[in-house]
């Protein structure tokens, strides 16, 4: 079960000459719903709108927020629970060549379908993941951004196959560890600090990253960094983030196994506090 959008409408059809298909010309932002709300509705829309901004895109916030009003009405009237909602906004369509100018109308896509993945025994149970040798590129006009040039991802997730292997962590062309192909990355030292790689040259400055840095670790009186990591020798505890999954543990980094320790428990736990708005 899909349900599809192109510019509010149902029964619109993509352009070929739309930038989003010709040269990845555009952001998006996947989200997770349940019952009547996006959960960080407002983070999902202010890391979206600056996209916008940095790639001069001329999008307004009321048309996002315009377009989840029709995803919402879908799932209010679900028996599903959880629902995953991609939006992406291209720039438009133009004819070929790069360039347009600002007359272009951004176009928008939005699929919404039924989220039925078991994460919470992802979030017991934690998960193993794998180094990945493919590097991610250097580029730091665009780090940060959840745009839609995605091949560094596409490349990295060709490296396994087995579904043992929850996620594949990426480094950048200096062999500081970054992210996994869909998720943030966070390690706890042996102090206790929670430290999550600096996003300067690449990287995406996923919303559960920004929850965890700047809502549960100061709730729970945590150190929380950003700088490089370009070895785990340290880590006393391993876990990824995104908007889907949460935050889930790391069990598993090759062949050393970590323990589910009392930091990452603890974040979990204000998490569901604050998602289920205790």
């Amino acid at each position: 079960m899909q349900y599809i959008w192109i510019n509010g409408n149902s029964d619109q059809g993509v352009s070929p000459d739309n930038r989003a298909l010709a040269f990845g010309d555009g952001l998006f932002e996947t989200m997770r719903l349940s019952g009547d709300c996006i959960s960080h509705d407002q983070l999902h829309l202010h890391r979206l709108m600056d996209g916008c901004r940095r790639l001069n895109i001329p999008f307004s916030q009321a048309t996002a927020e315009s377009d989840f009003k029709l995803a919402l009405a879908v799932v209010e009237s679900s028996a599903h629970k959880f629902w995953r909602l991609k939006y992406i906004v291209s720039r438009g369509a133009t004819d070929t060549g790069y360039f347009c100018d600002n007359t272009v109308v951004p176009e928008r896509i939005m699929l919404l379908e039924p989220f039925t993945r078991d994460v919470v025994s992802l979030q017991q149970h934690g998960v193993s993941v794998i180094p990945c040798r493919w590097r991610l590129s250097h580029q730091p006009a665009l780090a940060g951004m959840k745009h839609l040039n995605r091949l560094d991802q596409v490349m990295a997730r060709q490296e396994w196959s087995s579904s043992d292997i929850f996620e594949g962590l990426t480094a950048d062309s200096e062999g500081n560890w970054i992210e996994g192909t869909m998720s943030n990355l966070f390690v706890v030292d042996k102090t206790g600090c929670v430290i999550t790689p600096r996003l300067d040259n690449c990287g995406v400055a996923g919303v559960m990253r920004h929850v965890v840095m700047n809502t549960l670790c100061p709730k729970l009186g945590l150190l929380v960094e950003e700088k490089n990591i370009s070895t785990f020798e340290s880590a006393d505890e391993i876990f990824l983030t995104n908007s889907l999954i949460g935050i889930v543990p790391v069990t598993r980094l090759a062949d050393k196994t970590y323990k589910i320790g009392q930091i990452t428990r603890g974040l979990q736990r204000a998490l569901n506090t604050k998602e289920s708005g205790l």
